[in-house]
């Protein structure tokens, strides 16, 4: 999901562990072809890179695969536009996202081309009175921002890492605020949010995504899919 020498977000920022990994690089044909999809008899389980119904997007309350890896999002997110974007996240949020008996659920981690935070966006909150008193300078973090979106037993949890391990900022205070209008709590260096199905936690992601990243397009997209742990 990361590019090389660079990471998004860490324990420390609260994101869950995880056990195992699925990644792959940005690429511009990074979609599921519908045509590719099958599917098994009546009552069966489905492979993880075959869980897709007869459109392409993932059947919600799929089953999880049975050899214990996750999925890598390319293959069951649609990353062709955000049109589909949303709908197919919401079907994996609702399905093998979520922990069940010996599954563990899935921790999907989702990154911005680029940092969206400039030296210039801090210093104009800062104020007058802040500079006098000694405050210490707020530092824009080179690393680019994201979302660590986690599958739980009561819905979905989403959260937006505020700063980076060096305590540096990812996001700016406007976008904190913007991001505190809208229903996130601050709880230490992320924000969160819980919502109650796939559904609303896919709107929430893609509208964090277009509005406070600026991702232009699901393809631009780093990401990476790991087993909560």
């Amino acid at each position: 999901m990361t590019r090389p020498g660079r990471s998004v977000v860490s324990p420390a920022q609260g994101a869950a562990s995880v056990q195992g990994v699925s990644s792959s690089p940005v690429h511009d044909a990074s979609r599921t072809d519908p045509a590719d999809a099958t599917a098994g008899p009546p009552g069966t389980a489905v492979p993880a890179d075959e869980a897709v119904s007869a459109d392409g997007v993932p059947a919600a309350g799929e089953q999880p695969p049975s050899d214990g890896v996750p999925p890598r999002l390319d293959d069951v997110v649609d990353l062709g536009s955000w049109a589909a974007f949303e709908p197919s996240l919401a079907a994996l949020l609702d399905g093998r996202a979520r922990p069940a008996p010996d599954w563990p659920g899935l921790t999907v981690l989702l990154t911005a081309p680029r940092p969206v935070v400039t030296q210039a966006d801090l210093e104009q909150r800062m104020g007058l009175r802040s500079l006098l008193r000694g405050r210490r300078k707020r530092v824009p973090s080179p690393e680019v921002p994201g979302l660590v979106v986690v599958g739980r037993g009561d819905g979905v949890e989403v959260g937006v890492p505020v700063l980076d391990a060096e305590g540096r900022h990812l996001l700016g205070p406007d976008t904190r605020e913007a991001l505190g209008r809208l229903g996130w709590a601050q709880h230490e260096d992320v924000m969160v949010r819980l919502l109650p199905d796939g559904a609303g936690a896919a709107q929430a992601v893609a509208r964090v995504l277009i509005e406070m990243l600026r991702v232009a397009h699901p393809a631009d997209l780093d990401h990476l899919v790991a087993l909560t742990g």
